[in-house]
């Protein structure tokens, strides 16, 4: 996706917040993470790993369909998965949720310092 800024001007402002990741990258995650069944899944899986007959029990869906909404969680980074056996077990990336709080901090401080509060708390995604 195209955003029509200068590519030097993108890695100069990204540069500072994303840890290597790319504008498009975090696109992803937040795209990934912009509908209300998966944000529920990551609600379920926090402190915990789970596998999909477990998640599926809190939804009215088909198991094809949560399967569908973990592969997105997966693509974007958001869980990392586990197989035992005959059973797949997922989890949150603690390193996705790192770099979401990084960068929503990052953000804010820079928000604070052109306003001039002086101000940074961290972000409490969940």
């Amino acid at each position: 996706m195209a955003t029509g800024i200068k590519p030097e001007k993108e890695k100069e402002l990204w540069d500072m917040h994303l840890s290597g990741k790319t504008a498009l990258e975090l696109a992803d995650i937040f795209k990934a993470l912009g509908d209300e069944t998966r944000l529920t899944i990551v609600q379920l899986l926090v402190g915990r790993e789970l596998c999909v007959c477990d998640i599926l029990d809190s939804f009215a869906m088909s198991q094809p369909a949560i399967s569908h909404h973990l592969k997105i969680l997966r693509q974007a980074g958001v869980v990392r998965d586990k197989r035992e056996g005959k059973w797949i077990y997922y989890s949150l990336n603690p390193a996705t949720l790192d770099l979401l709080s990084g960068v929503l901090c990052s953000l804010q401080r820079d928000a604070d310092k052109k306003s001039r509060t002086g101000r940074c708390s961290p972000i409490a995604l969940l």
